[in-house]
């Protein structure tokens, strides 16, 4: 199997994977909390400039309400670091 082949191979099974867990969402579907206590630990690690920056992206993004709870998170952590 060439480069080639191998990489198309990988991008196959990568689909096929997507669509197999996407049918099984309610499998590995985790709570809101979970979901809000992994936001909080990847902010905190971020600096002012990667909150800005990602700010900005999520306030261009399709407006859901994961979005708007992501953005209050990042708007929080930066204004509590503005704070200091």
């Amino acid at each position: 199997m060439n480069d080639n082949q191998h990489l198309n191979f990988n991008c196959n099974s990568l689909t096929i994977s997507t669509l197999h867990n996407s049918n099984n969402m309610e499998s590995i579907q985790i709570t809101d909390s979970q979901q809000i206590n992994t936001w909080k630990r990847i902010i905190s690690s971020m600096t002012k400039e990667q909150i800005e920056t990602r700010s900005l992206l999520v306030g261009m993004s399709e407006p859901t309400e994961e979005n708007e709870v992501f953005q209050k998170l990042l708007t929080e952590e930066y204004l509590s670091r503005k704070n200091k």
